[in-house]
């Protein structure tokens, strides 16, 4: 009974604070590995709204070779138990929108036409 009531805390007090732009933003803030089958690529969300894409774990590495752009919190839908953040990303040649599930601090599914892709934090 303990650890069901800790449990559902902690996942209120998550939940709190995934449903602000505030929050969201802080939190994307950082490098993220493209969890992808056949590449290995890299990216870096900036706090002034840049982004940096890099293509393997050499360029990320090597900080080379990389791809630049702008990203945008466009929308925030409230869910019924996760939120889903509406994330922009604005580079040559066409910008792409993502629809944004937070698994946990360290992972987060990213939604397109295609399908998914999980990101995974990577600590420095």
């Amino acid at each position: 009974m303990r650890l069901f009531t800790v449990s559902v805390f902690t996942a209120l007090f998550f939940l709190s604070c995934s449903n602000s732009k505030k929050s969201f933003e802080n939190y994307i803030i950082g490098d993220w590995q493209i969890e992808n089958p056949t590449l290995q690529s890299f990216i870096r969300f900036e706090a002034k709204g840049e982004v940096t894409f890099f293509f393997n774990r050499f360029s990320y590495e090597k900080d080379s070779l990389a791809q630049y752009g702008k990203w945008i919190l466009k929308d925030l839908k409230q869910g019924v138990a996760v939120d889903t953040f509406l994330l922009e990303i604005q580079k040559p040649p066409r910008n792409t929108e993502f629809k944004i599930l937070i698994l946990n601090q360290k992972q987060f599914k990213a939604y397109d036409d295609l399908g998914y892709t999980r990101f995974t934090r990577i600590e420095n």
